[in-house]
């Protein structure tokens, strides 16, 4: 009995520590998702054309691939943000007249349709609530 109960009291305590790496993973991955997005906005409000595109770019990459490496019921906000930065992509091309903003703006409305719910993914509407989500200080 005596043999169980300390089997049983080490199982405890190795899924324990198990649990906790598992939860210090996933605050570390958080933080580093902030990061990256705030340094991508901060570059695209403060930054030239070609410094912003760069790290707007950058940073929908690094969202792609979050996108793939999570299963399906946890990238809805992975899908958001990049919906976001892609409008945010093709408001920096008209500003600077580039080339690009139709392309951008396809790319956000396609992230919308993705998240099922959001009926409002045309142009005028993704274009609204990112002015609108830019207008908020970003939280430190």
């Amino acid at each position: 009995m005596q043999r169980y109960a300390s089997l049983l009291i080490l199982i405890l305590f190795l899924t324990g520590i198990a649990c906790n790496r598992k939860v210090d993973k996933q605050l570390a991955q958080e933080r580093q998702d902030a990061n990256r997005a705030l340094q991508a906005y901060n570059r695209y409000r403060t930054a030239d054309y070609e410094t912003a595109k760069a790290a707007l770019m950058d940073f929908a990459r690094y969202l792609d691939q979050r996108i793939s490496s999570e299963p399906p019921d946890k990238v809805v906000v992975y899908n958001q943000d990049s919906m976001f930065t892609y409008v945010r992509l093709a408001k920096l091309e008209e500003k600077n007249n580039g080339s690009e903003k139709a392309a951008f703006m396809n790319k956000a409305a396609a992230r919308c349709q993705q998240l099922g719910k959001w009926a409002k993914c045309s142009d005028h509407d993704l274009r609204e609530l990112v002015d609108r989500l830019d207008t908020v200080p970003p939280s430190r």
